[in-house]
């Protein structure tokens, strides 16, 4: 029970603590998300590793960074690339003010990026416009399709191809046919220096030619010329109808036809009827292996031909020879007088007529006095078969004729008998004298006088002296009713008479 009782006083003091720096990274700044660290794991109480249930964490979120009371690290999403820091502070729980600060360093990088190369058409080179595809479709931004709002597009156009700044790639119209290629970069948004480029490449086609068949006539062959129609009205270039200055036309002639270089069609002059063709060529001026074949069909017809009734005479029936006319000298080809080495001409005699080869038309001589009629036809030499049939008709009449008054005598009338003349030898027939077979004589005894059918003249005998007179005619054997009467004159004298003296005797006196 002896005891004293005394104090014994500890001072206890707080272990040391020790918050350490931390460094993380690289973290994607699109994903962001844990920073793959914890603040704990390097910091240290009592000289050892902190257990967590010891410490208790206090920070300040700093930018994109937040230490997280457990220790973790998160940085936020869709941080720009960069060096961020914040920092945190841990206490410990026993006492509550033995605390330590440290700084954690987080790097962010930039999302991986890659612009992937692209490959549009074919696309029609006339009309151009959008290729018909987006850039975008196929570039990735952190493994992932890019969404067009991330991303910057940059290009610089190259020949006719331009990439837009939506993703999209425009040709240029009236692009000749080929490969065309373009160079664009997609640029990140949040790090704008975070590109990629990639290459568009683009085939572009010549558009759809057409040339198309054509027909013209028909065509006038003698005078041929334009054909009426020009190849390219319907001829197709991209669906529509061709511009002239769009294309090019070859073409090589073949026979009579010429397509030009125009797009109209000639015909060669004096072309024979038929149906003719020739092929042509269009090829585009942009491409100008982008062609098409077609064939140009023409009806050529033979020009009107007319050959015109023709008349001709009068014609002395005796002469007959050239009829004076020439029957083409009415006649028409093309609505003009032919040519007569254009034409040829045929016909078949009839009765005295003959029209003659060079259009003349013949009258047989000794022809009887009428109105004649001959065919001719009248036939292209360029188409043997274009012919018109015409009628020539001939007035033919009588050769003039004269009986010529005559005169005889004196004739014994006593005696009577031939009066010495023939009646013929002064009458005339087409203005020669007549030749007695061609013509007929008739008469009627006029008293001592009778006019024989030889033209010889004869006096009755024991005629009294006087002058007398007997008519006669003649006529044309050829045509009976040409015809002329003369008068004979025939002077009858009385015989010579002579008394002559006469002696008789002896005579007997008693007888």
């Amino acid at each position: 029970d002896n005891c004293s009782t005394a104090t014994v006083t500890v001072t206890v003091v707080a272990a040391p603590i020790k918050a350490v720096n931390d460094v993380a990274g690289p973290i994607n700044g699109i994903v962001g998300g844990d920073a793959g660290i914890n603040v704990l794991d390097n910091d240290l109480l009592n000289g050892v590793k902190v257990t967590p249930s010891d410490v208790k964490i206090t920070s300040t979120p700093n930018g994109p960074l937040t230490v997280n009371t457990d220790g973790t690290v998160t940085v936020a999403e869709n941080t720009k690339a960069g060096e961020y820091t914040v920092d945190y502070t841990i206490c410990e729980v026993l006492n509550a003010d033995n605390c330590s600060t440290a700084t954690v360093t987080v790097t962010v990088v930039a999302a991986a990026i890659k612009a992937v190369n692209d490959v549009a058409g074919p696309i029609n080179g006339i009309v151009g416009g959008d290729a018909g595809i987006n850039v975008l479709d196929n570039d990735l931004l952190n493994g992932v399709k890019v969404t067009p709002s991330d991303v910057k597009i940059t290009s610089t156009p190259n020949g006719p191809l331009t990439v837009n700044t939506d993703g999209t790639v425009t040709v240029a119209e009236n692009t000749k046919a080929g490969e065309y290629t373009v160079d664009y970069t997609i640029c990140e948004v949040l790090n704008a220096d975070n590109c990629s480029t990639a290459t568009v490449t683009v085939t572009v086609v010549a558009a759809p030619i057409k040339a198309v068949n054509d027909v013209a006539g028909p065509i006038n062959g003698i005078v041929g010329g334009d054909a009426g129609i020009n190849v390219l009205d319907n001829d197709l270039l991209n669906g529509v109808k061709v511009t002239p200055s769009d294309v090019k036309i070859t073409s090589t002639p073949n026979g009579p036809l010429t397509v030009n270089t125009d797009g109209t069609v000639t015909v060669a002059e004096n072309t024979k009827a038929g149906e003719y063709t020739v092929d042509y060529t269009i090829c585009e001026v942009l491409n100008a292996d982008n062609c098409s074949t077609a064939t140009v069909t023409v009806t050529v017809n033979a020009a009107p031909i007319k050959a015109v009734n023709d008349v001709a005479g009068p014609i002395n029936g005796i002469v007959g020879g050239d009829a004076g006319i020439n029957v083409l000298d009415n006649d028409l080809l093309n609505g003009v007088k032919v040519v007569a080495s254009e034409v040829k001409i045929t016909s078949t005699p009839n009765g005295p007529l003959t029209v003659n080869t060079d259009g003349t038309v013949t009258v047989a001589e000794n022809t009887k006095a009428g109105e004649y009629t001959v065919d001719y036809t009248i036939c292209e030499v360029l188409n043997a078969d274009n012919c018109s049939t015409a009628t020539v008709t001939v007035t033919v009449v009588a050769a003039p004729i004269k009986a010529v008054n005559d005169v005889a005598g004196p004739i014994n009338g006593i005696v009577g008998g031939d009066a010495g003349i023939n009646v013929l030898d002064n009458d005339l027939l087409n203005g020669v004298k007549v030749t007695p077979s061609d013509v007929k004589i008739t008469s009627t005894p006029n008293g001592p006088l009778t006019v024989n059918t030889d033209g010889t003249v004869t006096v009755a005998e024991n005629t009294k002296a006087g002058e007398y007179t007997v008519d006669y005619t003649i006529c044309e054997v050829l045509n009976a009713d040409n015809c002329s009467t003369a008068t004979v004159t025939v002077t009858v004298v009385a015989a010579a008479i002579k008394a002559v003296n006469d002696v008789a005797g002896p005579i007997n006196g008693i007888v």
